[in-house]
C-alpha cells in the first residue's frame, strides 16, 4: 500500500459505522423548550441616590419547558442586552420564587438601591442556569435617579 505523508494506519481496514450518540436528557434540545415573554412591570422613572425602590416583574412561561426554582433566574441587563452582575441598581441574579409551568405567570419582586446619578437604563431578562439568555427582554425604562 502507498500513503500519503501522515496518513498511517494499524490493524486491518474495516467498512464504515454509523454511530448514534444519546444523551439522557432532552430539555434543552428544542430552541422553543425555553421562552419568556414579560406581561408587566412596576418600575419607577425616578428614584433616589442609594435609596431602596421596590420592583416588580411579571413574565409568562411560553416554552415547553418548566422553570425550575433553583435553576432559571431573572437578570439585569445592559444596553447591549449582555448580562450586566456588576450594576448600578445593586441588583442581577433575581431567583424564581417557585416553579413555573409553561403557560403560567411568575412574578418577580425585588429591591434596587440606585448607586449612580442622572439617566440610568433599566431592563431584565430570563437565563438559564448554563447563563443562556432567553425570551424577550423586559421593556426598557429610563430612570432618572437623583440626590435628595
Amino acid at each position: 500500500m502507498d500513503y500519503e505523508k501522515g496518513e498511517y494506519y494499524f490493524g486491518q481496514k474495516t467498512n464504515n459505522a454509523t454511530i448514534r450518540v444519546t444523551g439522557n436528557s432532552t430539555r434543552d434540545s428544542d430552541p422553543q423548550s425555553f421562552n419568556a415573554t414579560f406581561m408587566e412591570q412596576s418600575v419607577p422613572n425616578s428614584m433616589y441616590l442609594n435609596e431602596y425602590q421596590d420592583i416588580s416583574v411579571t413574565v409568562s412561561n411560553t416554552g415547553t419547558n418548566t422553570w425550575k426554582r433553583d435553576r432559571e433566574q431573572l437578570v439585569m441587563i445592559d444596553a447591549k442586552k449582555s448580562i450586566s452582575s456588576l450594576n448600578m441598581w445593586n441588583v442581577c441574579y433575581i431567583q424564581l420564587p417557585n416553579d413555573v409551568e409553561p403557560g403560567s405567570l411568575v412574578t418577580f419582586n425585588f429591591k434596587v438601591k440606585p448607586n449612580e446619578t442622572g439617566w440610568q437604563y433599566f431592563q431584565c431578562r430570563m437565563m438559564k442556569d448554563d447563563g443562556t439568555l432567553f425570551g424577550i427582554p423586559s421593556k426598557s425604562v429610563e430612570v432618572i435617579v437623583s440626590k435628595r
